[in-house]
């Protein structure tokens, strides 16, 4: 099982590898026609969206407007996602991140050949407990990554789901051309029409649907890649912290092994300073990692948070006021989209916990009878545990679990004034 995790990440690694090659858009030598293209599709949506909201707005009835700004919401998201999965190198220096070997997993080799001491090297079983961890990790962060890829498909599926149905019961001459719709307002000249949602032929409706399945599917490919280089960049870090809490809990337990027995402790000098300067350069590791998804995620945690706060929003409306078709497809992607943001704020909030049980395990580390210079390293880590960066939207919100309240809080309070809007 093990191994089976070990292949499957390394497959993952080289799937994004060569996104990071092939998909680009800057600079513009290198920039890709697929990447251009979906570009401009997704910046034409976005205005397209707007101008159809404008001339239809005096005579649009309010599902309709509810519709068109779900869509509006939905085109800005996806493309900054676009831009964000494309960006060369905040995606380089994330492969890096997910593929450099665990420091904590690191074996100090001594070389010293003065006498034997107290203080031994790290040992076998702290070692396969160190590995066994590493594994288990991977086998979560493969686990996670399959929920969260499903979770994406069945809300890409509701979201299109509506057009296809309709489709099927005006095959079944149950409803008629004019009841068709699309799961995006389009307006393409020639095609369909800038002032109604009526389509006058078959034959167009289908163009439209078949070109927004495509870009829909598109997204759904890049956003899957997306959440891959974030679950494995959350998952090294993760990883990097635990291993780290790991070796400071074993030193506690050899240090009140120590007390019991009373007696004094002889420190090897050359051994001493060899793990301290491990543990310094895996303490700045995870510094490192967590100063840079919290970079990462000022973006993403933007249209994420934005994208699911109108989502929620408009889902409630629709549950009171739509149509049934549409409440059906509004319940499916309200609890997808809740499980997906309950999912993100419970991997904030195990940066969290494993930072806070790192100062705790730093606070009350083996520090007594040690040369100064050890303490003083000590005293380093603790000043710079305390101020770790918070994975956070502009000091607004944080990725944690009160993120999911501050998220229907948000929903409920512009739902109150859309009803007093519509109102």
């Amino acid at each position: 099982m093990k191994g089976q995790a070990r292949e499957e990440t390394d497959k993952i690694l080289l799937e994004l590898e060569n996104w990071i090659k092939v998909y680009r858009i800057w600079p513009k030598e290198c920039a890709n026609p697929y990447c251009i293209l979906m570009l401009t599709v997704g910046l034409y949506l976005i205005v397209q969206s707007m101008v159809v909201q404008a001339a239809r707005w005096s005579i649009s009835d309010f599902d309709e407007k509810i519709v068109g700004m779900e869509n509006l919401t939905f085109c800005l998201s996806v493309f900054l996602e676009f831009i964000d999965v494309n960006s060369y190198k905040r995606n380089t220096k994330m492969l890096k991140l997910i593929r450099s070997d665990y420091i904590g997993c690191q074996i100090l080799n001594f070389k010293d050949g003065g006498p034997r001491t107290s203080v031994q090297p790290t040992s076998s079983q702290l070692q396969k407990s160190k590995m066994a961890l590493a594994d288990l990790m991977t086998t979560k962060a493969l686990n996670n990554l399959t929920t969260i890829e499903r979770s994406v498909l069945y809300f890409y599926l509701g979201f299109i789901s509506v057009s296809f149905i309709n489709l099927t019961l005006y095959l079944i001459n149950i409803q008629t051309l004019e009841d068709l719709r699309l799961p995006l307002i389009l307006y393409i000249p020639y095609i369909s029409n800038l002032t109604s949602k009526v389509f006058r032929s078959l034959t167009k409706y289908l163009i439209c649907l078949i070109f927004e399945v495509a870009y829909i599917v598109s997204t759904l490919y890049w956003t899957n890649t997306s959440y891959k280089f974030l679950l494995l960049a959350f998952n090294h870090v993760l990883t990097e912290i635990k291993l780290f809490n790991i070796e400071n809990e074993d030193d506690r337990g050899e240090w009140k092994m120590d007390q019991e027995l009373r007696g004094e402790v002889v420190y090897n000098q050359n051994q001493l300073r060899q793990e301290m300067r491990l543990k310094l350069i895996h303490h700045q590791t995870i510094v490192r990692g967590i100063t840079f998804l919290s970079e990462y995620m000022q973006i993403k945690w933007f249209y994420l948070n934005g994208y699911t706060t109108m989502q929620l929003c408009i889902a409630i409306i629709c549950l009171l006021k739509g149509e049934p078709i549409i409440r059906v497809k509004y319940v499916a992607i309200l609890l997808i989209i809740i499980v997906i943001t309950y999912f993100y704020s419970e991997l904030g909030q195990d940066i969290v916990d494993e930072c806070e049980r790192m100062r705790t395990n730093l606070l009350y580390c083996d520090w007594i009878d040690k040369p100064l210079w050890y303490k003083k390293s000590m005293v380093l880590m603790m000043t710079q545990n305390n101020r770790l960066p918070e994975i956070s939207l502009f000091n607004i919100c944080t990725m944690n679990r009160n993120n999911l309240g501050v998220v229907v809080q948000a929903s409920y309070s512009y739902f109150n004034l859309l009803k007093n809007f519509s109102n």
